[in-house]
């Protein structure tokens, strides 16, 4: 599992940073050569984005090609609840694919 760290680490709250997304396309990209250049299958290999995820960001970085998304602040300070940020969450990052 590789982690791109999406804030500056520390605290929760913070918005997110455009720069996951160019690394989340780098990942993706060596994890596709890696199979066609040697052969080896690296889709074991998953991508984990931390930091600034919501609504308008899980989608992007679910494009960008990230696998799992680490949400904390946008749950937990949900206005209708843990359930429904989670189901928002999943909704945004589901239509992206």
């Amino acid at each position: 599992m590789v982690d791109v760290l999406a804030v500056e680490p520390g605290f929760g709250g913070q918005s997110f940073q455009d720069s996951a997304l160019l690394k989340l396309r780098k990942l993706r990209e060596w994890r596709a050569s890696a199979r066609v250049l040697s052969g080896n299958d690296m889709s074991h290999v998953k991508f984990m984005v931390d930091g600034g995820i919501n609504t308008n960001t899980s989608s992007l970085v679910t494009e960008a090609g990230a696998d799992i998304m680490v949400a904390g602040t946008f749950l937990f300070r949900h206005p209708r609840g843990l359930s429904q940020g989670v189901k928002e969450l999943l909704d945004s990052s589901c239509s992206a694919k």
